[in-house]
């Protein structure tokens, strides 16, 4: 019994242990951003500057900036999610930056299938950045 109750008291502490690792915020508060882009926000070295309906077609079309603070010229690969007033996820996309050399800024758009609604909010899920040589 007593062995027991050690092996269920192991499994909980593993078990916790995972759930904190698992459940882990990454989503500092700072990278959301709403439709005006005069309140940019970075994660990493991209910034959203526009998160808008498109007015043809009723979609969201996320815009932003890449830049390389690296010495080498660099790629960029952005995730990107549109969330609703509520900060329930509608939708993600995906964004590149390709071949951004160092100290310079590159601007990217990504066109989503999500229909805009009001109080939406698109945010920088990750960021992967790979130097050329």
């Amino acid at each position: 019994m007593k062995k027991a109750l050690l092996i269920v008291a192991a499994l909980l502490v593993v078990f916790g242990v995972i759930g904190a690792l698992v459940g882990e915020d990454d989503d500092p508060e700072g990278d959301r951003v709403a439709g005006d882009p005069t309140e940019p926000t970075q994660v990493d070295e991209v910034t959203i500057t526009s998160c808008a309906t498109e007015p043809a077609f009723d979609w969201v079309v996320i815009k932003g900036e890449a830049t390389n603070g690296s010495s080498k010229r660099s790629n960029y690969s952005i995730d990107l999610a549109v969330e609703g007033p509520d900060g329930v996820q509608l939708g993600t996309t995906f964004a590149f930056a390709q071949n951004v050399e160092p100290d310079q800024t590159a601007l990217w758009e990504s066109p989503t299938t999500v229909k805009g609604i009001d109080g939406m909010t698109c945010r920088v899920v990750k960021v992967e950045r790979d130097a050329s040589l």
